[in-house]
């Protein structure tokens, strides 16, 4: 996961100046606040990520199936 530290970096940016946009720059750059949110960081980009692969698995046939036959009359 190193790279994703890296990649999250600003290495362009002198840290004796902006030491925020050195360690930040390249996460605020390649992952701008989504429309409708006050605030975006890489576990809400996770939940997100999360949310819609469980909304597409229960959302199979074979899942609804069990799913039905599972359930408590």
């Amino acid at each position: 996961m190193s790279s994703d530290i890296l990649s999250a970096m600003d290495v362009s940016m002198d840290p004796c100046v902006d030491f925020y946009q050195y360690a930040c720059g390249g996460w605020i750059r390649k992952n701008p606040i989504p429309t409708g949110r006050s605030s975006w960081s890489h576990f809400a980009r996770l939940k997100m990520k999360i949310d819609k692969l469980l909304k597409r698995l229960l959302a199979l046939p074979e899942t609804v199936e069990k799913y039905t036959k599972l359930k408590v009359r």
